[in-house]
Formats: C-alpha cells, structure tokens, sequence
C-alpha cells in the first residue's frame, strides 16, 4: 500500500582466507518496478582478523601486525608466558572483553607505527565513543610489563594495575603512549608502582589517574587533561588516595615536567582516612598544574595556572 515500508536484512560474511579482501564492502539491492530500476547502496565493513576469544595464552605469544587481533570475552596472558605486540598492530575488543596479564605484556610500538588498542566497531559514530571494552589489566602476580608508542582508547578502564607484591618492584613502564576516551578511569593503581614517560591521558569520563592504597607512582613530562564529560562525582584529573589499612603504608608520586589541566577547579585530589594515618609524600616540580585556592597545602607546586 502507499506509505508503507519494506525492511530487507542482508547478512555478509566475510572470506577470511582470503588476505586480499577490502575492508570496505560495497554492493546495492536492484528493485525493478514497472520498468523502472531502483538501487539501495549497501557498505558493510569486513577484515581478516585472528580471534581470541576466551583465550589462555600459556607460552610466549607474539601478536603479529599482518593481521588485526579481536579480543571476544577475554584473553589471558598466565604467568610463566609473555605477550609481546610490535609497533603497527591493531588490536580490538568487544563490550565485555578485557585483555588479562598474568605474565608479563610488551607493547612495542614506535612513533610511526603505534600499537592501537580500541573498541571493535569501525563505524565513524563509534569513533572515541568510551565504553566498548572493557581494557588491559595487570593482575597482582604480573610483573615487568613495558608498553611504549600505545593507543589505549574506547574503553572503561584503560589500564588496570594491581599490586601487593614488592614495593621496589616497578611493575609497569609506560612510555610515549596514549589513553583516552575511558567511561571511567585512564590509569588505575592499585598499591603498585609505575612509571610514566611522555604520555599523554584525557578525555575519561571518571578520573584519568586514580591511585590508591599506597604505592610509588612517577609522572615524567606527561599531560593530563580533563574534559567536560563528569560522569562521576570525583571527575577530577589526578587522585591520590591512601588507607594503610588497605594497602601499603605510604604512598610516593612525582609530577616532573607535566601539565594537569581540567574544567574543574583543581586538577588534582588528595584523600586521606578520617584519622590521617596513611602518608602521601608528593614531589611536583616544573609542572603546570591547576589548582584553587583551596588546594590541599600538602603540594608545593614550582608553577600554578
């Protein structure tokens, strides 16, 4: 009848042994109606990928770059194996998927060819949309994890880092990468220690750096820069928060040569227990940071916004 609509499903699947396919698809549905001819343009988006769906992986692993990874569920690096991913390989995720170290995880990226980690639709509406996995996490018993040249973004946690093991361990090295575009937290640690080199994290829409329950964490010529999306009540860039009775005792950050900018009015955050016992001992030094005139007395900062 006049008006009415027609709703045609049309399912491609892609030919995956064949490494030459596009990755972009196009065909069109031809509709004959009394001798005139009618098309409807169709684009569907395909690549060859390697799935690793609900994986263990229980050897040393290398992700190669000739083919795109996609994380289904879960994959788990266990203890006694490293994950290693060279500079130029695009890894995916699906909503639920979390890519799980144990071991230990080297990203090996360079300026022209990073490492990307994202969400596995391609489609531009779901470019930098936070949420579409759920991120990397460094499991208390991983260690000598190094990720430089990375893109972590699209996710809910970008990089969670758990330790209760040795304080003068240093659990992860992050050096000239990026993480952005998290529905939660950027960096999240847990009584661990880290070190941050020329890194850039922004645009989460909960903390960028949550640190928590003691721990050393070190801020080399980094930025750090908050957005107007405040999803949470504590959307403030950097938080620094210790309960001994938690964690470790004492819990040591440095900023050197870094910005930490946001809407709010100051840029960082420093909780303590009602009764004041654990100890934050902070070091900025040549930073940009901004802070209000309420700002806790607890940092010094050589240069205010």
């Amino acid at each position: 009848r006049a008006n009415d609509s027609l709703f045609v499903f049309v399912e491609l699947t892609i030919d995956q042994s064949r490494s030459s396919n596009p990755y972009l698809v196009k065909d069109s549905l031809r509709f004959l109606t009394n001798g005139n001819n009618q098309f409807v343009n169709l684009t569907a988006y395909g690549r060859q990928v390697v799935i690793h769906r609900r994986e263990t992986i229980e050897q040393d692993q290398t992700w190669t770059p000739d083919t795109a990874h996609l994380i289904v569920d879960a994959a788990l690096v266990d203890s006694s194996s490293t994950l290693t991913i060279p500079a130029g390989t695009n890894v995916y995720a699906t909503g639920q998927s979390q890519l799980f170290i144990e071991g230990s995880l080297k990203v090996e990226g360079t300026a022209e060819e990073p490492v990307t980690f994202e969400g596995a639709r391609p489609e531009p509406d779901f470019k930098g949309e936070p949420g579409q996995w759920q991120g990397i996490r460094l499991l208390p018993a991983s260690s000598n994890n190094q990720i430089e040249h990375a893109i972590i973004s699209e996710g809910n946690v970008g990089l969670q880092v758990d330790s209760f093991g040795d304080e003068q361990e240093l659990k992860l090295r992050l050096r000239s990468s990026r993480i952005s575009d998290m529905a939660n937290v950027g960096l999240a640690g847990f009584s661990t220690t880290i070190l941050a080199q020329n890194t850039i994290i922004n645009d989460c829409c909960g903390n960028l750096v949550a640190a928590q329950d003691g721990g050393t964490y070190q801020f080399f010529h980094c930025t750090f820069m908050g957005s107007t999306c405040e999803c949470t009540p504590e959307g403030v860039p950097l938080v620094f928060e210790n309960d001994p009775e938690v964690g470790r005792g004492t819990l040591t950050f440095s900023l050197l040569n870094s910005i930490a900018y946001g809407f709010k009015e100051t840029a960082y955050n420093v909780l303590l227990p009602a009764g004041g016992e654990g100890e934050v001992n902070p070091a900025v030094q040549y930073s940009l940071v901004k802070v209000s005139e309420q700002a806790p007395e607890l940092i010094s900062v050589t240069t205010q916004i």
